[in-house]
């Protein structure tokens, strides 16, 4: 039987970066949820059917079935492994093109139900900790444990900017960074299926002046005492 914890939260809360020391802490594989959405959004585009896509002249189901037949994934204590098509994707899901398009995507009614189908089946029998933006509210809503993960925007602004220089090379500005957050949390709030929301039973935990390490001993305190 799996045992699920999920760690929800907006854009750089520190969510992802929690997950893989908590999936390290106690062994448990790690699915990054954002990585799903990241992909999909990512192929639409390397095949050129984004605009098919939003206009809704294509098939989304087969579509992602097609997808995902020639996608292979892994899920480790270190993070969620994406190849497709015998190819490992990882800065691919990162570029801008993607982060500009990928809310859009994940909106789609469509996508998300057949990526939680997706996500439910791929974690049974293991021991997983599950980050993103509905994972305690949709996904796992019979977690052990739910956190939710929030941050002021402009602490979590510094955060994506830092990751961007270090993890992709690119040079954005603060305030470019900033408002592609805010946007990114209104839409992800107000989409109609799944939106970002505090899930039911969560333990809600402030990072603005928490270090990483700070974080997870707090969540470690609640898991050791449950």
């Amino acid at each position: 039987m799996s045992r699920v914890i999920t760690i929800d939260g907006p854009a750089s809360s520190g969510k992802t970066t929690l997950a893989r020391l908590l999936a390290k802490a106690l062994g448990w594989s790690l699915l990054e949820s954002g990585k799903f959405y990241r992909f999909v959004t990512y192929t639409l585009l390397e095949e050129k059917q984004i605009e098919k896509f939003l206009n809704n002249e294509l098939d989304i189901k087969e579509w992602l079935c097609k997808v995902f037949n020639n996608t292979q994934v892994k899920l480790n204590v270190n993070e969620t492994e994406i190849f497709y098509k015998n190819k490992k994707l990882e800065e691919e899901l990162r570029r801008k093109e993607v982060e500009d398009s990928v809310s859009k995507v994940s909106a789609v009614k469509e996508v998300r139900e057949f990526l939680t189908d997706y996500m439910r089946e791929l974690v049974k029998g293991s021991d997983v900790i599950a980050e993103g933006r509905d994972m305690g509210s949709v996904v796992f809503p019979f977690a052990e444990f739910k956190f939710f993960l929030t941050a002021d925007p402009e602490v979590r602004a510094k955060r994506r900017l830092r990751d961007v220089k270090e993890v992709l090379k690119e040079d954005r500005g603060e305030e470019e960074v900033k408002k592609n957050i805010l946007e990114r949390d209104r839409l992800d709030s107000s989409r109609k299926v799944a939106p970002l929301k505090v899930p039911e039973g969560a333990i809600v935990i402030d990072t603005t002046n928490l270090t990483p390490e700070d974080v997870l001993k707090e969540v470690l305190s609640f898991v050791k005492k449950g």
